[in-house]
């Protein structure tokens, strides 16, 4: 029973780490100017952006993905799997018709494109559905 208790309490420490972490980022970056909005990209701006963006969403979820591989373990238990790759195709399909819809073919458009489809919708789903969640599923169960 204590074993199964430290394969579930790991994981949520960890994403308990991943959301202090990214408060105290941001509010690093906010009280020191580093703060850009996904409207305010430019040609001038767009590393910083994306170094910020990547320190306080990419970094954890980095940190589980060496973790999971230097203890050899499968990418399933982190969540990353295709099992319907042509559902993959299908969402990913819409979301470039929706991008080309809007007609921002600007490095703001691009740059915001990219935020929401891999800093933000990828890092939430990797770190809370496939860390976490696969992890809880895993020793207790779905119901």
């Amino acid at each position: 029973m204590e074993s199964r208790r430290y394969k579930v309490l790991f994981p949520i420490v960890l994403t308990l780490l991943y959301i202090v972490f990214a408060y105290f980022w941001i509010r690093y970056e906010w009280a020191n100017g580093l703060l850009i909005s996904t409207s305010e990209v430019t040609s001038l701006n767009i590393g910083t952006k994306f170094v910020t963006d990547f320190i306080s969403s990419l970094l954890i979820v980095i940190i589980i993905f060496l973790i999971t591989v230097f203890q050899r373990k499968p990418l399933k238990e982190i969540g990353i799997t295709i099992n319907s790759p042509i559902l993959v195709v299908i969402l990913f399909s819409v979301y470039a018709a929706m991008f080309f819809i809007k007609g921002d073919f600007s490095v703001k458009g691009f740059y915001t494109a990219f935020f929401y489809l891999v800093m933000v919708a990828f890092s939430e789903e990797m770190v809370f559905r496939g860390y976490l969640f696969t992890a809880l599923d895993k020793e207790y169960g779905f119901w």
